[in-house]
């Protein structure tokens, strides 16, 4: 094709390169673009486009020697200006990106403001009101440039403005074809507006699933569900499950909102996914001890049971999160024994570490640890750790490989309604009943050694948690 078009003036094959960029064929694309330049040095759109590509590539050391070689010359150009703030952002450099972008307006404010890196250097250093104020201007003289509505719409979502970001995605997507990152953002601004209808179609557009779909496609049948539309919300979950019968999230968290039940525990991709979107706010439950009272209940059973502190016990906290339980069973692994902590969270285990009393950490669940450590522990431990599982005995029986002879496993379950067996909620979180749960225990093999019923967490004023608490033993 070189030879064919070997006449080309570089105009011409900067148009070819960026045929080929917008076709993802990068490579290719980078033909062209050097052939441009060869002939024009100082083409503009040539020498961005090739640090586009570079920077595409991963090309980072080529891709910095090329701007370096560019921008002395080409400095005096509004668009070279606005490219170089956006990398300045890019490596955190806010004050020399805010000084690109105020020289590149006094050299060309109407070129400047219809230009997209000028407005992803202004969100990147959080200055979504100048960006409003610069993009009303843009829009005056030109109307349809999807840059400046893009910019407009993520500002005024960024800034609370639902109704003023939803027009501005709303005029976006009648100019050109919304990616899934705008229709991601623009679902969440509907679903704030109690626009829950208009929101799950638009994610419904969305080919590629991602965990950020996943969430606010829950997110819709969670509000629509508090909305009391508890008919539409089954709708939607039949057909959202219809719509993905090979994800076992969704299918998973479907069913939950269908009231079916299912003795299959949460799929493992769902239980790490959930836990890492609320480890903050789990970790700030944990140290409310006013509204959290775990600690409190392990250290009523410790004492019921008159184990022995600083015997140098080989202690696990499973579902550690962010080490709630760590000051109660440090007291039984010192002075010379252990105390591991695991969870399927790497945030919570960032949390655990902070606390710097847990000898071990790691991340995995806790089935296949447990399975894995043959006689291993003196005490294994489980605060409000088991509500993705509906039969315990799969999680008991691996506990009772993982505990030495007469070793003992203190656990806690969410309370299922009176004289049911289990219950699993919208959140996909299940709820037991305690002689269930001692049913699991004796197919386990395990003595069970203690039983009560506690108020474990307030999660509002009047909305309180309670759990059963289980000792058991296993067999020496």
């Amino acid at each position: 094709m070189l030879q064919r078009v070997s006449r080309l003036p570089a105009q011409g094959y900067l148009c070819l390169a960026d045929v080929l960029y917008n076709l993802e064929r990068y490579q290719e694309s980078l033909v062209f673009i050097n052939k441009a330049l060869e002939l024009d040095p100082d083409n503009i759109d040539a020498c961005l486009l090739k640090a586009r590509l570079l920077d595409i590539s991963d090309r980072a050391d080529e891709l910095y020697q090329f701007i370096c070689s560019f921008y002395p010359r080409l400095k005096r150009d509004e668009r070279v200006l606005c490219f170089a703030a956006f990398y300045a952002v890019l490596f955190w450099n806010m004050e020399q990106a805010d000084y690109f972008l105020k020289k590149a307006l006094k050299i060309n404010k109407y070129s400047v403001l219809q230009n997209n890196f000028f407005y992803i250097s202004l969100a990147a250093n959080n200055q979504e009101g100048k960006i409003i104020s610069f993009g009303a201007q843009a829009l005056q003289n030109r109307d349809n440039n999807p840059a400046v509505w893009l910019a407009l719409g993520n500002a005024y979502a960024v800034l609370g403005q639902n109704e003023a970001a939803g027009e501005a995605y709303e005029t976006l997507s009648r100019l050109t074809e919304i990616s899934d990152d705008v229709k991601l953002n623009w679902a969440n601004v509907l679903i704030e507006e109690k626009e829950f209808e208009q929101a799950f179609d638009l994610l419904n557009q969305i080919s590629d699933f991602s965990d950020a779909l996943f969430l606010l496609m829950r997110d819709v049948l969670f509000e629509m569900q508090r909305a009391g539309r508890i008919n539409e919300v089954r709708e939607k979950a039949a057909f959202w499950r219809s719509m993905r019968p090979e994800n076992p999230d969704v299918n998973y968290l479907c069913a939950a909102f269908l009231g079916e039940k299912t003795n299959e525990p949460a799929p493992l991709s769902f239980v790490k996914l959930v836990n890492e979107v609320y480890a903050v706010e789990q970790a700030e439950r944990a140290a409310d001890r006013k509204k959290y009272f775990g600690p409190d209940i392990l250290d009523r059973v410790v004492q019921t049971l008159k184990l022995p502190i600083g015997r140098s016990m080989d202690v696990l906290d499973i579902g550690c999160g962010s080490g709630a339980a760590a000051a109660v069973l440090s007291d039984f692994s010192r002075p010379a024994g252990t105390l591991a902590g695991i969870d399927v969270s790497d945030i919570a285990l960032d949390f655990a570490a902070d606390k710097q009393v847990y000898n071990e950490l790691e991340e995995t669940d806790l089935v296949s640890f447990c399975s894995a450590g043959s006689e291993k522990y003196d005490l294994i431990v489980g605060l409000d750790s088991l509500f993705y599982f509906n039969d315990l005995t799969p999680v008991l029986t691996a506990v009772k490989t993982a505990l030495k002879p007469g070793g003992f496993f203190i656990f806690t379950v969410r309370a299922a309604e009176k004289g049911r067996d289990f219950d699993l909620d919208i959140y996909g979180r299940f709820k037991q009943g305690s002689r269930f749960v001692s049913k699991c225990i004796t197919a386990a093999g395990l003595d069970e050694k203690y039983q009560a019923e506690e108020l474990l967490y307030k999660k509002t004023e009047t909305e309180e948690i309670y759990c059963h608490v289980f000792a058991v033993q296993k067999k020496a």
